[in-house]
């Protein structure tokens, strides 16, 4: 009885309150765009997304034919995907190969894919806990129905929430994993043949050689005594890979963000650091100190 009752009211759209739903699909768009232009774009997005995730329905039905294309280890870029749509009859339902073709055309950059695809979720994130919300309102004015089982099923609904905000890992199987292993194995191989660092450059030679670079899920520590040049090279190592194209962030609890910027500027010139703290600077030091502002201004 009491499911027969939850189900009349699951049935409430979000319609009824006469508002429009949280949403994001310009960037449903551009991520899907994003999807169809590169290769390396597919593995961000499924780490934080899944077609469910979509608030327009043609959006979704795209986005599932990319899932199924990158489970089955084949290509994904626009031919692919409509003869994929084509083989689900879902094709014309999302508005034919020139509707596809238009999604690629209208990205404008995939450096932020990630960050759109975080707001995706957000936004669906919202959907679902409003439709949580009137659900459970809805049946709160049922005199028949007990307190202590909507509380109950809430929590648990409040749980599948929590968990697609922070991310739940499910466990995989040994085939699963070597899978994984052996086809990072054959990029990088692919990577080595092209004269390709897998990693992001630590800007020492030899490092690069021991490590490969600095890699994805590493943590890497870097220790010494006060006044060892810690700073100094953390301070390269984010240069470097900013150099190489690769986006870093540094947080300090020692240093001011101005302290930080003076000796990356420092680092970039032949200028004496005492001079330069004390302002006794030349033309000479002056000019230099421009031109690697504005080398650093181009990273």
């Amino acid at each position: 009885m009491q499911n027969k009752k939850q189900q009349n009211y699951r049935d409430t759209t979000i319609n009824e309150v006469g508002r429009l739903q949280p949403q994001a699909r310009e960037l449903e768009v551009a991520v899907i765009g994003a999807l169809l232009l590169e290769k390396q774009s597919l593995e961000i997005a499924k780490e934080i997304i899944s077609s469910e995730m979509f608030y327009d329905k043609t959006n979704e039905i795209i986005y599932n034919a990319i899932e199924i294309l990158a489970s089955e280890n084949k290509p994904v870029d626009m031919l692919t995907v409509v003869d994929q749509l084509r083989k689900t009859g879902e094709l014309d339902n999302v508005g034919g190969p020139i509707y596809i073709a238009q999604l690629s055309g209208k990205v404008v950059s995939t450096a932020h894919l990630e960050y759109h695809c975080r707001i995706i979720k957000q936004q669906y994130i919202k959907r679902k806990f409003i439709e949580i919300c009137l659900h459970d309102s809805g049946i709160a004015f049922d005199e028949t129905e007990d307190i202590d089982d909507i509380l109950y099923e809430n929590s648990k609904k409040m749980e599948v929430l929590q968990e697609a905000i922070i991310g739940k890992r499910d466990l995989k199987s040994l085939n699963e994993i070597l899978k994984m292993a052996i086809e990072a194995m054959y990029e990088r191989k692919a990577q080595a043949e092209k004269g390709i660092q897998p990693g992001i450059t630590t800007g020492l030679a030899d490092l690069n050689r021991i490590t490969g670079g600095w890699q994805k899920s590493d943590l890497i520590i870097l220790a010494a005594r006060p006044a060892m040049g810690k700073t100094a090279m953390a301070l390269h190592f984010a240069k470097r890979a900013a150099k190489a194209g690769t986006s870093v962030a540094m947080f300090s609890l020692e240093m001011s963000d101005i302290s930080l910027a003076n000796r990356l500027l420092l680092s970039e010139t032949n200028v004496n650091p005492d001079d330069f703290k004390l302002g006794k600077l030349s033309q000479q030091d002056t000019t230099e100190i421009e031109k690697a502002v504005g080398r650093l201004y181009s990273v």
